[in-house]
């Protein structure tokens, strides 16, 4: 597996691959989540994320150069205020695995990636969101030693 910054020339395949998690979304929250999405839409978000300087997408390919997966992270620098000290957190945005790569470390790989990312830029820490109905990267984030640390609520008026 090759595991590299994603970089424009990338963007059609980020696109490609994001269409699983973003219909997986939409399925469970239909008045949320956009399926389809505008694809141009789509590949400005990601050249964006590419282009910042706090931001960044690792892209892996099998070894036969088959696109496995993506993962955008990126790093938020909050400042000390009278209720909080100073942050450096690493912020998953997305992560998707292919369906064909599943299950064999691929997902592992890229967080490894991010982690070391995370502390060459003295990142305090990794955070992540993920819904409440995807038990299944809920307890692949733990595998990795990930803990719920807060919960948030909607009320829909």
């Amino acid at each position: 597996m090759e595991i590299r910054k994603a970089t424009k020339s990338d963007l059609p395949t980020v696109v490609s691959l994001n269409d699983t998690v973003q219909k997986i979304h939409a399925e469970a929250h239909p008045h949320l989540f956009k399926y389809p999405v505008d694809l141009s839409a789509l590949e400005a978000f990601f050249e964006k994320m590419i282009d910042q300087l706090n931001g960044l997408i690792f892209i892996t390919f099998s070894d036969t150069g088959d696109p496995a997966g993506y993962i955008c992270a990126v790093i938020h620098c909050v400042p000390e205020n009278p209720f909080k000290f100073e942050q450096r957190v690493m912020y998953i945005d997305q992560m998707v695995v292919s369906s064909a790569y599943r299950n064999i470390g691929v997902g592992r790989m890229l967080m490894e990636k991010v982690e070391e990312y995370a502390k060459d830029l003295e990142a305090d820490r990794i955070e992540l969101g993920s819904w409440m109905f995807n038990q299944g990267a809920h307890k692949f984030f733990e595998k990795l030693g990930f803990s719920k640390f807060k919960a948030a609520f909607w009320k829909s008026i």
